[in-house]
């Protein structure tokens, strides 16, 4: 369930990117309508329009969906058909920031080649001395 959560919540922000004529911000609604902007006018009726673009943007922002590869992607609930499913698919999913990784050096790694100004080499680094530390400790012990 984890991919086809992943997939509905990259769909969720890329329709409201798309119905954003104002502004890049995925959870900026510009001048659509939708129930946040519904409750934003009934609670805050007196913000200035400054005011709710700062409130806007300190909204957490979706920036990648991470999935763990545990199971067969034939056997993964997707919003795709498994047949339908294979490498054009998984890079379409990667170009919208779905990663599929098998540990968590992979994440990093993929991480940083889709968001490098967020994730540096110094965390990929870092990620991957203390993968082989825990690798290390328990195989040694």
């Amino acid at each position: 369930g984890d991919l086809y959560a992943g997939q509905m919540m990259l769909r969720s922000c890329q329709s409201r990117r798309t119905s954003t004529p104002n502004s890049g911000d995925a959870f900026s609604d510009g001048a659509s309508s939708s129930a946040s902007d519904s409750e934003d006018s009934n609670y805050h009726s007196s913000d200035s329009a400054e005011d709710t673009d700062t409130r806007r943007a300190s909204f957490p922002k979706m920036l990648a969906v991470v999935i763990h590869e545990v199971i067969a992607e034939s056997s993964a609930l997707a919003l795709e058909q498994p047949g339908l499913r294979g490498q054009s698919w998984r890079e379409a999913l990667s170009k919208r920031g779905l990663i599929f990784h098998h540990s968590y050096v992979g994440a990093i790694v993929e991480l940083h080649r889709l968001l490098p100004d967020i994730v540096s080499l110094s965390d990929v680094e870092t990620v991957a001395e203390e993968a082989l530390k825990d690798f290390e400790a328990g195989f040694f012990s």
